[in-house]
């Protein structure tokens, strides 16, 4: 008769098994994760899209004249409607739910249309949207989770605006076909007052329908983007502190007689960054911008904008154009440079969609034409200058060309061409054979030398690092 053995695990045994159900849960663990995360995304979302159908239900129950607008000075159409508020219940922005935050903000716009003649009806439908914003769980960041919107017309006979309406458009994108949803546009009058102002609906526009008959100041001010900057249509000529300005004047009124369209563009601006630099320079030297642009048939515009390169860090700039720059501090002239190749910056921005571009620039100097002395004695004497003055001019290593041809030279003796001044040196050598020319190719090959400096620690240029000579 066999005998049988209960026989229980060893304790290898069990120790793999451990192991095997700890990689097991390692792979489970952020499936596990990412549901926890996910069902509280959707529940957010849930909750905001709740918020908004709300919010829009609540609008549609309010008197279409006396109340169906925002409660802010000069908006139009005006109302009660508290914009960031919801049910315009106080406290509630940000509404709380369940430890969340959500940011609302609500916009209510006239919706123009045509009556049965084809005339322009500019008040004849109100339009409500409503956005509504929390932080996402996972990246942390504020995020849109909801947008809603309706139609609201009115119940009834009622007069219609006699008013001439001025209609705005506001284009943004990477070639602005698009839309901008939600920027502010304002109306002054003559004295800067505002007397009007709204917000674009998610075609880029918005009707102003009770203007009387007068000269205003039409400027798109800000959107929900964030950053915005608009494209400059002129400048203020503050001495030093030159700013653009992005406002057109229009007419209402006069001989139009259907409606006074115009057409603005908006985008994330670009800055320039400098670093390292100390601010006695940075407060005195003078940047001149000047952007190359076409103004459309029949317009001028003055847009070269001249800035110290304090003041020039913190402006907002259109980062559509390409710029030609100069910058001068005293008698010394600098270049923009790229900050990782030393290249002289060619003027554009990178375009980043829905972000700021920040262009991180570096000073260099450069060479300056000159000429040339034939002496006597068979040698020749280079007057070579520089935009600033430089250190080190004795570690210099350069290259002459007579046309295509490279000079032999030796016997190189430098010295400063005026006293005291060390922007402009005199380079007396003896060169291999005649020279002929009238003019000769200077050219420094040592440029990245960490000894080229000037005083600010600046190198020269890369793309500057070459001249002409003409015979004196």
């Amino acid at each position: 008769m066999k005998k049988q053995h209960n026989r229980g695990f060893t304790l290898i045994e069990i120790i793999v098994s451990i192991a095997l159900l700890a990689i097991i849960a390692l792979f489970l663990l952020p499936m596990s994760m990412y549901g926890i995360q996910f069902s509280r995304w959707n529940g957010i979302k849930l909750t905001a899209m709740n918020l908004a159908y709300s919010q829009v239900e609540w609008l549609r129950t309010l008197d279409y004249n006396d109340e169906l607008g925002l409660n802010s000075i000069g908006y139009s159409p005006k109302g009660i409607v508290e914009e960031k508020l919801y049910l315009n219940e106080p406290g509630s922005d940000p509404k709380t739910i369940q430890g969340i935050e959500y940011k609302l903000l609500t916009s209510i716009y006239w919706e123009s249309a045509e009556s049965y003649n084809g005339d322009f009806v500019a008040n004849a439908i109100k339009k409500a949207d409503v956005t509504v914003k929390a932080r996402d769980p996972i990246s942390g960041k504020e995020k849109t989770y909801a947008v809603t919107g309706t139609l609201i017309a009115f119940e009834g006979e009622r007069s219609l605006t006699s008013f001439i309406p001025l209609k705005i458009r506001v284009l943004t994108g990477s070639d602005f076909s698009e839309g901008a949803k939600n920027v502010k546009v304002i109306v002054n009058n003559q004295s800067n007052t505002m007397v009007s102002w709204g917000r674009t609906d998610e075609k880029g526009e918005v009707v102003f329908t009770d203007l009387a008959n007068a000269v205003y100041k039409v400027f798109p001010d800000s959107w929900e983007e964030g950053d915005m900057t608009a494209r400059p249509t002129g400048k203020k000529t503050n001495a030093g502190k030159e700013e653009w300005i992005y406002e057109v004047l229009l007419e209402v009124g006069g001989s139009a007689d259907n409606s006074i369209d115009q057409t603005f563009y908006v985008d994330y601006p670009a800055y320039i960054i400098l670093t390292g630099y100390a601010d006695t320079l940075l407060n005195s030297a003078y940047c001149s911008l000047n952007p190359i642009y076409d103004p459309p048939e029949g317009q001028e515009a003055d847009l070269d904008l001249g800035s110290s390169l304090k003041d020039l860090s913190s402006k907002k700039i259109w980062r559509e154009w390409i710029y030609e720059h100069k910058i001068s501090f005293g008698e010394d002239e600098y270049f923009f440079v790229e900050k990782d190749s030393g290249n002289l910056w060619n003027g554009s921005f990178e375009y980043k969609k829905g972000a700021v571009t920040k262009k991180e620039l570096k000073l260099a100097y450069g060479l300056k034409d000159g000429n040339f002395i034939k002496n006597g004695d068979g040698t020749i004497t280079l007057e070579v200058g520089f935009t600033t003055s430089v250190e080190g001019i004795d570690t210099m290593m350069f290259s002459i060309y007579q046309g295509d041809d490279e000079v032999d030279y030796s016997d190189v003796a430098i010295t400063q061409a005026v006293s005291g001044q060390y922007n402009k040196y005199l380079i007396n050598l003896k060169t291999a054979k005649n020279i002929t020319s009238d003019t000769l190719s200077f050219v420094i090959d040592n440029k990245e030398a960490d000894t080229l400096v000037n005083e600010y620690g600046m190198k020269l240029v890369q793309d500057r690092n070459y001249c002409r000579l003409s015979v004196k």
